[in-house]
């Protein structure tokens, strides 16, 4: 969706007052772009942003919620709503990468990442209950997707990214090590 000329300046200014660490003017911003945007969800993922960079997970949830609702192919909604999800711990956060992830040409390292990430803890957390109940378990048909679309997100991240510290390189070979 396109903004127009007068929601889109609205949007560029909560951004500029964002990094300018106005948080008080960027919010007034984002509300104004909006109310002038109605069938955008641009602006509501640019608050749900800003909230979310100063903790307020519940009114960041908000806000991305009204982000996918405005405008549900718009990915920055699903995006929020993975990162407020990892915030509280949520299980579903899997379920809202692997959303960004299918949605054509998304291909953002922190989709990439988080999915990646995600997926390989639920399998550390199924190998510890293996270990515990002394059984040999097989991953299930959506477990073994799963496996393999997060493969193919590790490797994306690693390819794009510059992986300074090396985290994507440890989660990839961690994923292929499950892959057999």
């Amino acid at each position: 969706m396109q903004l127009d000329p007068t929601a889109r300046a609205a949007n560029l200014q909560g951004t500029v007052a964002a990094l300018s660490k106005n948080s008080a003017l960027s919010q007034h911003a984002f509300i104004v772009a909006t109310r002038r945007a109605v069938l955008s969800g641009m602006p509501w993922a640019n608050l749900g942003c800003l909230f979310l960079v100063h903790g307020d997970i519940e009114l960041a949830n908000k806000a991305f919620a009204r982000a996918q609702m405005t405008e549900p192919d718009f990915y920055g909604g699903w995006m929020g709503q993975a990162l407020v999800a990892e915030c509280m711990d949520a299980t579903e956060c899997v379920d809202l990468y692997e959303a960004c992830l299918a949605h054509e040409g998304v291909a953002t390292d922190v989709a990439d990442f988080g999915y990646a990430y995600h997926v390989w803890q639920s399998l550390a957390v199924l190998d510890a209950e293996r270990a515990l109940s002394h059984t040999e378990r097989v991953l299930s048909h959506t477990e073994q997707n799963r496996l393999l679309l997060a493969v193919y997100a590790a490797r994306r991240y690693v390819s794009r990214s510059s992986d300074v510290h090396g985290a994507g390189h440890y989660l990839l070979g961690m994923l292929l090590e499950h892959n057999g």
